[in-house]
C-alpha cells in the first residue's frame, strides 16, 4: 500500500492535489506531508506516520501565509482556509467531523462550529470565530457549554490567529486553560502540545490521559 501525499492544499485546501511517492508529478521538493495510507476510509484511518519535519514544515507554511487578508472575508473563509486545513495535516479528514451540530448552551438550542468525532464520540468542540475577532469570555463559555451538554470532556476555540483547548469538567476552566497558542509560530514552537488535538492522540487516548495526569479530569474507568 502507498502513501497519500496531500500538496499544495495551502493554495487549494477544498481540493488538494494528491500525488503517490511513485508518481511521476511527485517532487520531493513540494510542501507535502504524508497522512494517509492510500485506500483508508472515513474515520477509521489515523494519521500513518508523523515525519516530524515534514510535519513542522506545513505548519510552517499555513502559519506564515498572509492569514491577515481573511479579516476582510467572511468567517466561512477563516473555516474553510485556514482552520481546517490546520486541522488536516493534524489528521483529520471533511468525513471526521460535523459542521454546525445541533447542542444546547444551557436551556437553549443552539449549533455549534464543529464536533469532531472518532468513531460515533464526540471528543471535542470547535468554536471559530473570523481573524481579526478577538476571542472573549463569550466565546469560551460558549463553546465549554456546548461540550459539557454533551459530556464531551475537551472543547477548543480559536480565530487561528489565536488557539486555546479547556478541559470543560476543570474548575474555572476558562482561566485554567489545558492549552494556549497565542500566536501561529505557537503552532510550531510548541509542537508537542499541538500534537494533543491530532486525530492519533485522540485514538490512543493520549489527550485525555495527559488531562487526567494533569488533574484536569477525573480519570474514566
Amino acid at each position: 500500500m502507498g502513501h497519500l501525499y496531500v500538496c499544495d492544499w495551502l493554495h487549494n485546501p477544498a481540493s488538494p492535489t494528491a500525488y503517490t511517492s511513485a508518481s511521476p508529478h511527485f517532487s520531493s521538493s513540494k510542501a507535502c506531508l504524508a497522512l494517509f495510507p492510500l485506500g483508508s476510509t472515513a474515520r477509521s484511518s489515523s494519521l500513518f506516520s508523523i515525519d516530524v519535519i515534514s510535519f513542522k514544515r506545513a505548519l510552517r507554511l499555513i502559519s506564515s501565509q498572509n492569514y491577515q487578508k481573511y479579516k476582510k472575508e467572511l468567517e466561512a473563509n477563516t473555516e474553510t482556509k485556514l482552520v481546517e486545513p490546520l486541522f488536516q495535516i493534524l489528521g483529520w479528514t471533511k468525513n471526521d467531523f460535523i459542521k454546525r451540530e445541533k447542542s444546547h448552551r444551557g436551556e437553549r438550542l443552539g449549533f455549534a462550529d464543529y464536533a469532531f468525532y472518532i468513531g460515533d464520540k464526540i471528543v471535542f468542540f470547535l468554536e471559530v470565530k473570523k481573524v481579526g475577532i478577538s476571542l472573549e469570555k463569550e466565546a469560551y463559555k460558549q463553546v465549554i457549554s456546548y461540550a459539557l451538554s454533551k459530556r464531551v470532556p475537551f472543547a477548543v476555540a480559536t480565530n487561528f490567529e489565536e488557539l486555546k483547548i479547556f478541559c470543560v469538567e476543570q474548575a474555572d476552566s476558562i482561566n485554567n486553560k489545558f492549552r494556549v497558542f497565542n500566536s501561529p509560530d505557537d503552532y510550531v514552537n510548541n509542537f508537542d502540545d499541538l500534537l494533543f488535538l491530532s486525530k492519533e492522540n485522540f485514538e490512543q487516548g493520549l489527550t485525555l490521559k495527559k488531562a487526567e495526569s494533569e488533574g484536569r479530569l477525573r480519570k474514566r474507568v
